[in-house]
C-alpha cells in the first residue's frame, strides 16, 4: 500500500494517525515510500470507531496543508468516506459499496482549499485502493 501511495499525485503535508499500535505499525510501513516534508501527529482521539470524531479532527486541520493522510480505524474511515463522497470515480465507488477491508487507500478530493468547509457530500472519491487487488 505504500508503493500505491508513492503512486498519488498528491503527496500529504500532514500525517494524522491514531495511537493504536497497529495504525503506528502501518505508518511505519507507509513513511519509506513518501518523499517530501511532511508533519507527523500521532494522536489517542484517532483511536476512534466514529465518523464524527475524525470528520471533527479533519476540520480542525490548519489551511496551510493541502493534503493530509489520516491512518485510523473501522467503521469511522469507511462511514466518513462515503459520507464525504458526492461521487467518484466508477471503480471507487464500486468497491466502496463492497468492501473497505483494513490498510484500504481512499483518496478523496474536495473542491474547497479550507478544512473548515468539507463537509457530507463535499469530496470526489478518485480511488479505493484495497491491499489485495493487483
Amino acid at each position: 500500500m505504500g508503493a500505491r501511495l508513492a503512486g498519488c499525485e498528491i503527496k500529504p503535508s500532514l500525517i494524522l494517525c491514531s495511537a493504536a499500535q497497529r495504525a503506528r505499525e502501518t505508518l511505519a510501513g507507509v513513511l519509506p515510500h513518501l518523499g517530501g516534508s511532511y508533519t507527523i501527529e500521532i494522536e489517542e482521539g484517532l483511536y476512534a470507531f466514529e465518523q464524527e470524531v475524525v470528520l471533527k479532527r479533519l476540520l480542525a486541520i490548519p489551511k496551510r496543508h493541502a493534503a493530509a493522510l489520516l491512518i485510523g480505524h473501522n467503521p469511522a474511515l469507511e462511514s466518513l468516506t462515503g459520507s464525504l463522497s458526492a461521487d467518484g470515480t466508477p471503480s471507487a465507488m464500486k468497491q466502496l459499496t463492497i468492501k473497505f477491508p483494513t490498510c484500504a487507500l481512499a483518496e478523496l478530493r474536495f473542491t474547497t482549499d479550507d478544512w473548515a468547509s468539507i463537509g457530507p457530500k463535499s469530496g470526489r472519491l478518485m480511488q479505493l485502493s484495497i491491499p489485495k487487488a493487483e
